[in-house]
């Protein structure tokens, strides 16, 4: 069930018109509890309260006040819709864990009750309300309390965050260095955010994802965004043995299966790393991935010069990949990785790892050539930028505590640090990653970089016993016209790493 965030209240009709979807779309009865202070000392600083109510029985819902003071939290149960009220954060949250609420609300949430948060209300429903004394939000609480909430939005509810602009660099340490693997959800005044953690079926529904781009306030890129939805497979790997492998399937890491006549490559006289071999036939039915029908795609890097080789960064060589038509396959043979790989650097070479392939869909990283084309990158409107990446980017999947392996065949990048559509297409020209390009220059990368399409990501993972800089990951890059007549000579592969 979806939980609606707001931190002004439901008075935009856009929040109300999405209320109104949600309710209808799963049957809910039209019967809410606002949870709010009632007694008469609490009602002027309740007013949200009392408008909520008067806003609700204007749609034709029945609405009663909740007092947790004074009515068992168990009557919550009572209610189909319940309305988290405003206010002092940590007076709410220690009420919600005094009088057992938070593990009814909980409850009721996996049950299909639907759940609205408003300010400090919506900030309850995240993971940590550690923020609001970071930031100086309600009262002191004290040094003892449990500030953690009740975790059924993954992650850190930050209502009127556009009265903190100021304090970007506050946000930015409780966002980036408080070691919490979650992302910062900002929700600006006057805005809503309607929160679900899709399901795998969802996940791969391009009317769910468009949605959440309405849901956002992103209604008007519904159109463009939609033809950005590109098809990909997950990877999951898991490590064999060399007795195990079979001649042509595909893997990550071991020896390399390569025609007759086709030897080892090399870059800089030193043998590539190899990474992995895609069966094409292996894929799943209607991947809808532009690759063809048939044949073996197999990946090299130049692993071992990745540090010590000054000419290494920038050039566009560093990769390889073979296409070995499926009519090659009675040629291929299994080649043992070269010795002078392994006295070069051993900590390259990658173990051999078998590959399941699940299908999803991507969109657009915040940080890509697509969004700055569109105007939603980060130099454009900083609030449709927040907007997107609260949505996609930070709070579309489940945050890990821990590096979890990430492999995927095409697709859209998960990055870890900044786009690398431009970077392809500066890499072609060495030259122009000089600081001093023209505006002519730069539109013109800018238009090139639309071209570059990701080919394969490998994550850092046991399986391969593989690690790129400090547990990064490596990106294939290829051009959309290479793509579409299968020629795979000038893939440009990215390393990222933390």
């Amino acid at each position: 069930m979806q939980i609606l965030l707001n931190s002004s209240g439901l008075y935009l009709p856009e929040a109300q018109k999405r209320l109104i979807e949600i309710v209808e779309q799963t049957n809910l009865e039209r019967k809410a509890a606002i949870m709010a202070k009632t007694a008469p000392e609490h009602a002027a600083g309740n007013h949200h309260a009392f408008r909520t109510r008067e806003l609700l029985e204007g749609l034709e819902f029945e609405v009663d006040f909740f007092d947790l003071a004074h009515v068992p939290a168990e009557r919550l149960k009572d209610y189909p819709i319940i309305y988290l009220n405003g206010g002092d954060p940590f007076a709410i949250l220690a009420e919600l864990k005094e009088s057992g609420a938070d593990r009814i609300l909980r409850q009721l949430h996996h049950q299909g009750h639907l759940l609205i948060g408003h300010s400090a209300g919506a900030a309850v429903l995240g993971t940590t309300i550690e923020h609001a004394r970071f930031l100086g939000a309600g009262t002191e609480s004290t040094p003892e309390q449990d500030l953690s909430g009740l975790g059924l939005v993954k992650a850190i509810v930050l209502p009127h965050s556009n009265r903190y602009e100021e304090r970007e660099p506050a946000i930015k340490l409780l966002e980036f260095a408080s070691e919490r693997p979650e992302s910062l959800l900002k929700i600006e005044d006057d805005g809503f955010y309607v929160y679900e953690q899709p399901t795998p079926e969802q996940r791969l529904n391009p009317e769910f994802i468009l949605q959440k781009l309405a849901d956002a306030g992103l209604e008007e890129y519904r159109t463009e965004i939609g033809k950005l939805l590109f098809p990909s497979l997950k990877m999951e790997l898991q490590a064999i043995k060399d007795a195990d492998i079979v001649t042509g399937t595909s893997r990550v890491g071991g020896g390399a299966d390569l025609p007759e006549g086709i030897s080892w490559p090399e870059w800089d006289d030193c043998p590539y790393t190899f990474i992995a071999q895609i069966n094409l036939t292996e894929l799943p039915q209607d991947h809808a991935l532009s690759l063809p029908a048939n044949g073996l795609l197999s990946f090299f890097y130049a692993s071992a010069a990745m540090y010590d080789d000054y000419a290494f960064d920038g050039d566009p060589t560093t990769c390889k990949v073979i296409y070995t038509p499926s009519y090659a396959f009675d040629e291929l043979k299994r080649l043992d990785i070269p010795e002078s790989l392994m006295q070069a650097d051993p900590k390259v070479v990658l173990s051999p790892a078998s590959i399941a392939f699940v299908p999803d869909l991507c969109v657009p990283e915040s940080e890509s050539a697509y969004l700055e084309e569109l105007g939603l990158g980060w130099d454009f409107d900083r609030v449709k930028y927040e907007r997107y990446w609260n949505t996609f980017c930070g709070n579309l999947s489940e945050p890990q505590m821990y590096h979890s392996p990430l492999h995927r065949l095409m697709g859209h990048p998960d990055q870890i640090q900044g786009d690398m559509q431009n970077h392809c297409a500066r890499m072609l020209k060495w030259s122009t990653f000089d600081t001093g390009l023209s505006d002519d220059e730069k539109a013109k990368f800018a238009r090139e970089a639309l071209e570059w399409r990701l080919l394969l990501q490998i994550d850092s993972d046991d399986a391969p016993d593989s690690d790129w800089g400090d547990t990064g990951r490596i990106y294939f890059w290829i051009r959309d016209a290479d793509l579409r007549q299968s020629n795979f000579d000038h893939v440009i592969c990215i390393m990222q790493s933390a």
